[in-house]
């Protein structure tokens, strides 16, 4: 976020506090509320490739799910997991072939055992630009996610 914008500058002490990596490790109610409400508003974006932005929204809401242990969890857990299984079949790909470690490793299940917002965030910012790979031609994705 840019400190020089007068809104990230009006949410300081929320910024502040939420700068620390290790204030994600164990979010309170409170923390959950205060994200909602002060932090999400701030975030923008420039990006113009629609499918990493829809893959952005999937995953928010995947460690949404997380952290309110809510039904759609189990479900969203799988489309992640479908949506690797898609990519490592396009390993052809010099973008995906760089990724293809965290691919394989959605696959499996150790990889899941210890789940954290911060493990979900980098899967959310190393595999978004790669879903315009899971595109077909006619400009519909191949798969059909929440996102």
């Amino acid at each position: 976020m840019n400190r020089h914008r007068t809104s990230v500058r009006l949410q300081k002490q929320y910024v502040e506090k939420f700068r620390n990596k290790n204030s994600f490790n164990e979010l309170s109610e409170i923390d959950k509320y205060e994200l909602t409400k002060f932090i999400a508003p701030l975030i923008t974006s420039t990006d113009t490739d629609e499918y990493a932005k829809r893959f952005d929204n999937f995953m928010y809401e995947f460690m949404l799910a997380h952290l309110e242990q809510l039904p759609t969890l189990k479900y969203m857990k799988g489309q992640l997991i479908l949506t690797a299984e898609l990519l490592e079949k396009k390993s052809a790909i010099p973008q995906i072939q760089q990724k293809m470690s965290l691919i394989k490793d959605i696959q499996n299940d150790s990889f899941w055992e210890n789940m954290s917002i911060l493990t979900m965030e980098n899967v959310r910012k190393e595999l978004r630009d790669l879903m315009r790979f899971l595109v077909g031609g006619d400009n519909q994705l191949v798969i059909l996610l929440p996102w």
